[in-house]
């Protein structure tokens, strides 16, 4: 089973409108929308990231415009660190 297969069926069942873009990984928010330029929406960045014991995980997706306070955040989560 794909990973998304969970998560597509649970919007199939709350009736939202969903599309898939397959494309190879981006490391900038402007490489990831040559990707989708001809697609209308909220462009996002994703970043999946853990603690430096690797016991808590945390997957952000924020607006591509926005600029993340990475201490703010580990402060509201109450880590001293994340790893940049």
């Amino acid at each position: 089973m794909k990973t998304s297969q969970p998560v597509q069926a649970k919007l199939t069942e709350l009736n939202i409108p969903f599309e898939i873009v397959n494309h190879p990984p981006a490391t900038t928010t402007a490489e990831a929308d040559s990707y989708i330029k001809e697609i209308s929406g909220v462009r996002t960045k994703s970043m999946f990231l853990t603690n430096r014991r690797k016991s808590a995980y945390y997957l952000l997706i924020v607006d591509d415009q926005k600029h993340l306070d990475m201490h703010k955040f580990a402060e509201i989560v109450d880590e001293k660190r994340l790893p940049k």
